[in-house]
């Protein structure tokens, strides 16, 4: 199994794709409750995999200018309530100086309209790419991470408890339904794969990787009290490629914060770095040693980034791979039982995603 190959966040280009002209007016009535007079020119939808909603580029004629926004329809985020607090808390942190896209007022007032049973939001349009690796990229990264966890960090109480209650309510998403796991969850699946007859490519991969799987699971799992002892903060939660919106070599924007939940800090730090810092390696006929160094570098000019801007303490920095092993095992999990326990196949491809991103983490820490 070849280690850090192409992903799906590793193409840095935004693509839209244009909608017909039937679908084109049928956002008339989501816009009517933005705009009293414009014209559409047009409205394209972002290409790629979008789970938590689907974004929209809309262009329209208003007193004679031309305007371009992003259209949000939500499918995570569910009821009135949640919304509200979510786009609340979004221009709380733009008031605070963390790049994001703005959420636009409706004619009403409210930070999002409601159209057919479906919830839309407008934010203003921010012109970039994702990100692209360029050590000026990294570092750029690297400092308004720091900067969103001094922000999250100084939320109050009732913010805090709302973003809990908001992550705590998805019972499918692998934090919540792996709290705790151990190497006899590997021999479960184990115990069902063996029963497979017709074994295919990721079973096979599975199979032979069962040894390294149970290593990890073991010394991670030796790490856990200590993991425990680490500070928790509210955290974005879903740091990766493209999540970030990168103008002038500079972040224009970070995406997405339907992920955010409580947990320790350095694990959004670990995330970001190692999912940002495998993008410079991809396609690299490095020898290993050139790898480890490359890799090792990366890591240390991010942490230095961000620890000019938010402060880790030493424990951290050390437990960092832990915590990034720790991530990887619970979203793998999550997958090997929904394919072998309950028959649920969507995601079967990211098994060998994941074992690729355990074996990888090694090259950033030796």
């Amino acid at each position: 199994m070849k280690l850090f190959q192409p992903d799906n966040f590793s193409s840095a280009a935004i693509k839209f794709a244009k909608l017909n002209k039937n679908n084109k007016f049928s956002f008339c009535g989501i816009l009517d409750l933005y705009f009293k007079k414009y014209s559409i020119l047009s409205i394209e939808q972002l290409v790629g995999t979008e789970i938590n909603s689907n974004n929209y580029k809309v262009r329209v004629l208003i007193s004679g200018r031309q305007k371009t926004f992003l259209l949000r329809k939500f499918l995570f985020l569910q009821g009135k309530n949640n919304i509200d607090f979510y786009l609340n808390l979004m221009l709380l942190l733009k008031k605070k100086k963390v790049a994001i896209s703005e959420p636009i007022k409706s004619l009403e007032g409210g930070l999002f309209v409601a159209n057919k049973n479906n919830y839309y939001a407008l934010f203003s349009f921010i012109q970039g790419s994702h990100f692209l690796p360029a050590k000026v990229n990294y570092l750029a990264v690297a400092k308004e991470v720091g900067n969103l966890h001094k922000v999250l960090g100084s939320l109050d109480k009732k913010n805090i408890e709302k973003i809990k209650k908001l992550s705590q309510a998805n019972k499918n998403i692998y934090y919540n339904r792996i709290k705790i796991y151990s190497v006899k969850d590997l021999e479960r699946i184990e115990q069902k794969i063996e029963k497979i007859k017709n074994q295919n490519k990721t079973i096979k991969i599975i199979k032979q990787e069962l040894p390294f799987l149970k290593n990890t699971i073991q010394e991670v799992s030796c790490y856990l009290p200590q993991l425990k002892k680490l500070p928790k903060s509210i955290i974005h939660s879903d740091l990766h490629p493209h999540n970030l919106l990168i103008n002038n070599q500079k972040v224009a924007a970070i995406l997405d914060f339907d992920s955010m939940r409580e947990s320790e800090r350095v694990r959004d730090v670990a995330v970001a770095m190692y999912r940002l810092g495998r993008q410079f390696l991809i396609k690299k006929n490095f020898k290993e040693v050139k790898i480890k160094k490359e890799a090792s570098n990366l890591k240390d000019i991010f942490l230095k980034k961000y620890c000019t801007i938010n402060h880790l303490s030493k424990k951290e920095i050390e437990l960092m791979p832990i915590v990034l092993k720790d991530e990887f095992i619970r979203k793998m999990l999550v997958v090997l039982k929904g394919v072998f326990e309950e028959n649920h196949f969507a995601w079967e491809k990211d098994i060998v995603k994941f074992i690729m991103a355990l074996k990888e983490v090694k090259y950033f820490w030796n």
